[in-house]
């Protein structure tokens, strides 16, 4: 079933008779139940407005947004109530414990589940009765994930949660988060600029840059490795509708294509061509995504 449809998104932020520049173009996306979608870019790509425009904080030019086959700007509140959130910015009324700001959201969504938010909160490092400035940024990033979670939603849609987490608060948030949307089976969307974290979570990876999403490729294509293919600029034309191709590039002397598939499975496509063999290298999701983002 889809889950989400983005179709030639355009956004600008602010005024647009004064600001002409649009900040996503032409995105598109499609996402079906079961997906875990790690969306990758490097810091001020895009991804943050984005997300934001799929959680209806900010308003989109043109183009369209569909959550469970329904438009966002036509169905928008009820939309939300089947998704959950946890923002970049962990930003709390200072003056509320835990249990109060997780009161709120009680309130909101009327599918909320008392005893699995009680499961939540025992699993989480965090005392529901101190107010949320006292907590760690980490403690206060399990609170969010209670109330993302707590009305059991069909897509949780997360923006870099582990921003301003130390390494051993990063990795028990991850750790928690896999295991609990394994037990569920939640749809997620997940951005981040933090490859480590898109190889714990994700079932795929989408590659941002340029104001859109240029890529969307599952991780289990080629597990952890995708194949550099390379030739003389002259044989260029032999190998352009290679299939899953990422990305393309060209100097003076050579043309290159990163392949989403593992360097044997490029190596059986190319076995029965008559001309000369392309040269092929293995390359890394590490050094893949510095490919893609730059």
């Amino acid at each position: 079933m889809s889950v989400l449809k983005v179709t030639d998104l355009n956004v600008t932020i602010g005024n647009t008779l004064i600001n002409t520049t649009p900040t996503i173009i032409d995105l598109n996306l499609d996402l079906n139940e079961g997906d875990i979608l790690g969306l990758l870019g490097r810091n001020g790509c895009g991804k943050t407005t984005f997300i934001r425009a799929l959680t209806g904080m900010i308003p989109y030019n043109s183009g369209s947004i569909s959550f469970f086959g329904k438009e966002l700007r036509n169905h928008s509140f009820e939309i939300k109530k089947r998704f959950g959130y946890v923002p970049q910015d962990l930003t709390f009324p200072t003056y509320l414990t835990a249990a109060a700001y997780i009161d709120l959201h009680r309130q909101i969504f009327p599918t909320w589940d008392e005893t699995f938010a009680h499961h939540l909160e025992k699993r989480f490092d965090f005392d529901t009765y101190q107010k949320l400035h006292k907590l760690s940024v980490g403690q206060r990033a399990q609170v969010t994930l209670v109330c993302a979670l707590a009305h059991k939603p069909e897509l949780l849609i997360m923006d870099e949660p582990t921003a301003g987490l130390d390494p051993i608060a990063r990795k028990s948030f991850l750790a928690q988060a896999v295991e609990l949307l394994a037990e569920k089976e939640t749809t997620v969307i997940y951005a981040t600029h933090q490859l480590d974290d898109v190889m714990r979570l994700s079932s795929k990876i989408a590659f941002m840059a340029d104001k859109h999403i240029q890529h969307v490729i599952p991780l289990d294509h080629f597990g952890n490795m995708a194949t550099l293919m390379t030739c003389a600029l002259e044989n260029k034309n032999r190998f352009q509708d290679f299939p899953d191709c990422l990305h393309s590039t060209e100097d003076e002397t050579e043309a290159s294509w990163l392949i989403a598939k593992p360097i044997d499975e490029v190596h059986d496509l190319l076995k029965n061509q008559s001309y000369e063999p392309p040269h092929l290298e293995s390359v890394s999701l590490d050094a893949l995504y510095e490919r893609m983002l730059g």
